[in-house]
């Protein structure tokens, strides 16, 4: 289902106007996650950062195309459901950030 179906069919998206300083911060929000995972006491915790990162990932994908999750849906959930469309997003503009088995 590509983000245009998603906004206007599901409601679960609305329009928003990016900013590079705003996608800057979220990148570095996933490195930060990242790094935090490769340092993780417990399994369990280096799973928590890295589902963080990988959902900041998507939330970045949805900035980058001009949408957010709407009032209409939950926004965890509808941004968790968008990852389809953040992998593909992914391998069309940043593909080196993706390990070799998703490229």
């Amino acid at each position: 289902m590509s983000l245009e179906r998603w906004w206007r069919d599901l409601k679960s998206l609305k329009p928003r106007e990016p900013t590079t300083v705003e996608i800057r911060q979220l990148f570095d929000v996933v490195d930060r996650e990242l790094n935090d995972a490769q340092r993780g006491v417990s399994n369990d915790n280096r799973f928590n950062f890295c589902y963080n990162a990988a959902h900041t990932l998507c939330v970045i994908a949805l900035h980058a195309e001009g949408y957010e999750t709407s009032r209409h849906a939950p926004g965890h959930h509808a941004t968790v459901k968008l990852r389809s469309e953040v992998i593909a997003w992914l391998r069309r503009s940043h593909a080196d950030l993706l390990p070799a088995d998703l490229k």
